[in-house]
């Protein structure tokens, strides 16, 4: 995917992708910094957490991610589908 583009200060961009985040169910923000921002997110039913990581780059107005699994080898797509939602939730006005 591509990284998250952004229009206005970067502080505007991180409080905007910070609420997004705080909206999100099963979430906890675990480092929240100038840049830089990691969060976890928790499967309902199993419980898995998966880590996802903010660098907020000013100079080109850009968000960049990944978003992983703890355990095992595929997610069926859950990351990705996340990370879509995210991006939706944070293009919208």
């Amino acid at each position: 995917m591509p990284p998250l583009t952004y229009a206005g200060t970067a502080e505007e961009a991180r409080q905007k992708l910070l609420a997004v985040i705080d909206a999100m169910p099963r979430t906890e923000i675990i480092r929240n910094e100038n840049t830089y921002i990691h969060a976890t997110f928790t499967s309902l039913i199993f419980r898995f957490v998966d880590d996802v990581e903010f660098v907020i780059d000013d100079g080109t107005r850009q968000i960049h991610f990944r978003s992983a699994s703890r355990v095992g080898r595929g997610d069926l797509g859950v990351n990705r589908k996340r990370m879509e939602e995210i991006a939706t939730r944070f293009a919208a006005p």
